[in-house]
């Protein structure tokens, strides 16, 4: 009789330990993620509008997923150091991408950078974008980009606009405009928003492209001619001109700011997370942060996001020789 129990508790034992071992080697089944903290790496360093954005979005994230969201920042090489590292991140949902989709595809066209967001990562939705916005210094005798263009055309060569360097959005934008209108002007390159702002309140050059929302700690020191975009209806301020309102010929180099996964994560991970952010985003909470910071609430379900993403590619490249020899 006791061998027989001696048996059974064997059994039972035997059976206990290869269900836990099952359990360590069996990957987590897509109804249980999240079951840990999600970390969303940002490419800039802490205050900066991407920062700013990705924390509000954080905060509503982990309302709607019940696991904290933490903001990881490694700053580098216009974000695409912390885009490579998730890239090459396990592939399980827990370490996620935030950024710029427009600014990683115009890297890779430009040859600065290898990631693709075709091949390398799953998009999981956008939700705002980065505005373009022709900016002058406050005393500029230009009223509106009409203003500009006529005199531009009659001075040609003469005048000096700044961007934020080589393979920026903003620069790509400044180059749709200025294309579109046939302009013969001078570039003037800084590297980062910092400086080209400096440049515009320093009079040093006649207009630039810049972030709509620079009007928030800038606005007595500069002003915003116009938006390169069609309509004005997703803007927080709708007295700013959009340049597809007023007529204005541009090339639309878009840049909506979204999440990435790493390519191997699986399509079941991606829906709960796909369905998450587009609940966060569509939250009072996260509206009324991004009003504050002056960025526009620009959901894109993931469905579309691949579609969007070969839409700035068709623009990117209809500019590309332009953009290599600014």
């Amino acid at each position: 009789m006791r061998k027989i129990m001696n048996k059974a508790r064997l059994a039972g034992l035997l059976t206990g330990s290869l269900l836990v071992a099952l359990a360590v080697s069996t990957p987590l089944i897509a109804a249980d993620y999240p079951v840990k903290p999600i970390n969303l790496i940002i490419g800039f360093n802490a205050g900066g509008g991407t920062d700013l954005t990705g924390r509000a979005l954080a905060a509503e994230l982990q309302d709607v997923m019940g696991k904290p969201v933490v903001i990881v920042n490694k700053p580098g090489a216009a974000s695409m150091i912390a885009a490579s590292f998730v890239s090459k991140s396990r592939a399980d949902g827990y370490t996620l991408w935030y950024g710029s989709i427009g600014s990683m595809i115009l890297a890779k066209e430009l040859g600065k950078s290898e990631l693709d967001v075709f091949s390398d990562f799953k998009q999981a939705g956008t939700v705002s974008r980065l505005v373009p916005a022709i900016a002058v210094p406050v005393n500029s005798p230009y009223q509106s980009l009409q203003d500009l263009i006529d005199d531009a055309r009659k001075r040609p060569g003469e005048l000096r606009w700044a961007h934020n360097g080589s393979g920026s959005a903003f620069m790509a934008a400044g180059v749709g405009f200025i294309t579109a209108n046939d302009l013969d002007v001078q570039a003037v390159p800084f590297s980062g928003s910092a400086k080209t702002r400096q440049a515009l309140i320093g009079e040093q050059v006649d207009f630039g492209v810049e972030n709509m929302n620079s009007e928030v700690n800038y606005g007595e020191k500069m002003r915003i001619l116009g938006v390169l975009r069609q309509s004005k209806s997703d803007l927080i301020d709708p007295s700013v001109p959009a340049a597809g309102e007023e007529g204005i010929d541009f090339i639309g180099i878009d840049s909506p700011v979204g999440v990435l996964a790493p390519a191997g994560t699986s399509d079941e991970v991606m829906a709960i997370l796909s369905d998450a952010i587009a609940e966060a985003a569509s939250t009072e909470g996260f509206r009324a942060a991004m009003e504050k910071l002056l960025f526009p609430v620009a959901l894109v379900p993931a469905s579309d996001t691949t579609a969007q993403a070969e839409s700035i590619l068709a623009n990117v490249n209809s500019i590309l020789p332009t953009l290599k020899s600014e």
